[in-house]
């Protein structure tokens, strides 16, 4: 029996990771003879089995990653290999550089043992520690590979080896569940919208486009638009970005989600969806993976790279032009009037990168 850790930022409030954790834990129920242990961030994943009994530490949740570095590292010095990923892990913050990101993975490879980076995400890396660290780990793991070209480009621009480029994990849960995804066909009397945003970036001009945009769908197409959240954490809540709009639609009946819907739950409402305007990455990404067009609102980078790697550009629209209400309204019955196409060519390029990330999941088996 192997035992493999896998670090990232799973159970952390936000439905992308939930989705990567989704994806890479079916690939290791294919394998025999291993025991996955999940390191995060919340007491639900700490130093547990997944799915297994919930470890009770008696520390806050904010508290959690900083405070528990030693049980961390014992974990990881029982271990026999270490993957490192999960969504846009290397990454400068406000407050902090990457070093609590790599630590699991330096004490892994500094007792010269197995260890992978696997379809990591570079959002931003400006900090010089960062970059140093960044260096270091990557050449001396066993595999790396990156989920966006854009992100590998960073990675090279460092003077590192060149990661191989193979897409975001979460891409493959409408196959897990068993939903063949086929080109989406345009039907006006039945337009179910889904808009999921971001407080990041949004803006009272922003705010007013956006109700602009839904009122408008709602009134000529008498579309069924729901706000659904991709975060609920402290730090980040998607429901207050949705309150914003809230309060300015007053006219028609809009249904906002209460709760973050699980995985699960999500594909399905996806699988009835109509089009996606999403700010959150993995709202756009999920959407493409079952075909659903998205016009996507670039407020970070990860959204840009992602919207350019399917060939979506000409419906990344820029935080500037979100803010003009007629320009998103244009944009919508653009799309509209080549939908189906956009759908094939979106499942086109989502079949090209699912045979890319077959690297991955070989990497994984081999490790």
């Amino acid at each position: 029996m192997r035992r493999i850790i896998l670090h990232g930022y799973y159970g952390n409030g936000n439905m992308g990771d939930d989705a990567i954790l989704y994806a890479t834990e079916a690939i290791f129920k294919k394998i025999s003879n291993v025991e996955l242990r999940i390191v995060g961030h919340p007491i639900a994943f700490m130093n547990t089995t997944l799915g297994g009994h919930i470890a009770k530490i008696p520390f806050g949740k904010r508290l959690l990653y900083k405070n528990h570095v030693r049980q961390m590292l014992k974990q990881v010095d029982k271990a026999d290999a270490l993957i490192l990923g999960g969504g846009g892990i290397f990454c400068d913050t406000k407050h902090s550089d990457v070093t609590n990101d790599v630590r699991l993975i330096q004490r892994m490879q500094e007792n010269h043992k197995p260890n992978i980076i696997y379809a990591i995400g570079v959002p931003s890396l400006w900090r010089e520690t960062s970059k140093r660290l960044v260096k270091q780990v990557v050449e001396n793991a066993n595999y790396v590979s990156c989920r966006d070209p854009t992100s590998a480009k960073k990675i090279e621009d460092l003077g590192a080896p060149s990661p191989h480029v193979t897409g975001d994990p979460a891409i493959k849960v409408p196959k897990i569940l068993g939903i063949h995804s086929e080109p989406k066909k345009l039907d006006l009397q039945q337009l179910n919208i889904c808009f999921s945003l971001r407080r990041d970036n949004l803006n009272k001009l922003m705010v007013e486009a956006l109700a602009k945009l839904a009122t408008f769908l709602a009134t000529k197409y008498n579309a069924k638009i729901k706000f659904i959240p991709m975060r609920t954490r402290w730090f980040g809540d998607d429901r207050a970005a949705h309150n914003f709009i809230k309060e300015k639609l007053r006219t028609c009946p809009f249904s906002f989600f209460d709760e973050r819907p699980s995985v699960e739950e999500f594909i399905e409402e996806l699988t009835y969806t109509t089009l996606t305007i999403g700010m959150p990455l993995h709202s756009t990404l999920l959407s493409a993976s079952v075909g659903v067009p998205c016009i996507a609102i670039a407020y970070t980078e990860d959204v840009t790279s992602f919207m350019r790697y399917i060939q979506a550009e000409d419906y990344l629209i820029s935080l500037k032009d979100a803010c003009e209400g007629s320009f998103l309204i244009e944009k919508a019955q653009e799309l509209f009037n080549s939908y189906t196409v956009v759908s094939r060519k979106i499942l086109k390029n989502i079949e090209k990168m699912e045979e890319k990330m077959l690297l991955d999941e070989k990497a994984i088996r081999q490790l």
